[in-house]
């Protein structure tokens, strides 16, 4: 019998029938064995809910959740909600782990009874360049979870859940903003305020795939929007718990909000319609603390803001000039 404690990982999976097999191979090929992998089946339309219950009858660890389509927020809901381990994991549909990554993980956890997460490196798949995310701190340092959270606010360190081995408790009762994207830049800073200590082992065990047609590397006009939304909620979450850091994480949220406006004024982004009162509402309020701290918005969002607040009627007819002479793009306000 296995008395190492069981560790849920939760898999939101929609459109990724060509990487779902290499996914949950590296899931069921891991050298720690007391796992839950919940597959959540998000009503993807392709072959992917097929390929889960294939898995799910060869290997008893592995449940499925078949779900109507309602985006990887519900999906990671759907996951937590259905948790029975001590400790809890995430590995996105098209990624992939190393045959000891939670082996590993669990290992500097138990060393140190301290800790409540630890967190590994990733890089990215294929590896078009090396590039390492959560490389801030090396092997073996340990933080408090609110000085990770407060660097997250500020947007110093990535919030992607699934670089690490959580605790189950830093989870129960986060549900994440459904019909958005980004929503662990969202809500992940939450997690750690419930943390107490993280510890870290900065080897690359998560690869990252680089799939063109994944939510995050996908320009959509959309996607815009949801950055604004997770940056304005970085700044209510700082006015709650780091007043200190509320100005900058303000002059944040309105870099996005003044690039999703510039580009509805410049491409006539019909799509967009329904954001504009929000976001005018948010820079018009936040005025003042805006100005106080736009020397944190790089040089392009700060004069576009400096336009906004001089006159909103010549900032849309900046924006629709530069976008017509091409010199939109020159100026560093490409769509991102």
């Amino acid at each position: 019998m296995d008395t190492k404690p069981k560790i849920s990982v939760i898999v939101p999976i929609y459109k990724v029938e060509a990487y779902l097999p290499k996914c949950l191979d590296s899931l069921v090929g891991q050298t720690y064995r007391n796992l839950e992998i919940i597959l959540v089946e998000d009503g993807s339309p392709d072959n992917c809910g097929a390929i889960c219950d294939a898995y799910a009858a060869k290997d008893a660890r592995i449940r499925v959740i078949h779900k109507k389509n309602g985006g990887v927020s519900s999906a990671r809901n759907a996951g937590l909600a259905a948790v029975t381990g001590d400790l809890i994991g995430f590995v996105d549909g098209d990624d992939f782990i190393a045959p000891d990554m939670y082996e590993r993980l669990y290992a500097h956890m138990s060393g140190d009874p301290r800790l409540d997460v630890v967190y590994c490196a990733a890089t990215r798949f294929p590896a078009q360049e090396q590039h390492l995310h959560m490389d801030y701190y090396p092997t073996g340092t340990v933080v408090t979870g609110r000085e990770l959270a407060r660097r997250m606010l500020l947007d110093e360190v990535c919030s992607h859940m699934w670089l690490a081995l959580y605790k189950r408790f830093c989870w129960e009762g986060i549900v994440f903003p459904e019909g958005r994207t980004y929503e662990d830049l969202s809500m992940t800073y939450r997690a750690f305020l419930r943390v107490g200590y993280v510890g870290f082992l900065m080897e690359p065990l998560y690869y990252y795939r680089m799939n063109d047609v994944s939510i995050t590397q996908t320009v959509k006009p959309r996607k815009s929007y949801d950055i604004f939304l997770a940056f304005q909620d970085h700044y209510y979450g700082a006015l709650e718990f780091f007043p200190e850091l509320a100005d900058q994480c303000c002059a944040k949220a309105a870099q996005f909000a003044t690039s999703l406006y510039f580009h509805y004024c410049a491409a006539k982004v019909e799509e967009l319609a329904f954001a504009i009162p929000e976001v005018q509402s948010f820079l018009d309020e936040h005025e003042q603390t805006v100005k106080r701290a736009w020397n944190n918005m790089p040089r392009s969002r700060r004069l576009a803001a400096r336009v906004y607040y001089l006159s909103p009627a010549l900032f849309r007819m900046g924006a629709r000039f530069l976008y017509l002479t091409g010199l939109q793009k020159k100026l560093g306000f490409q769509l991102k």
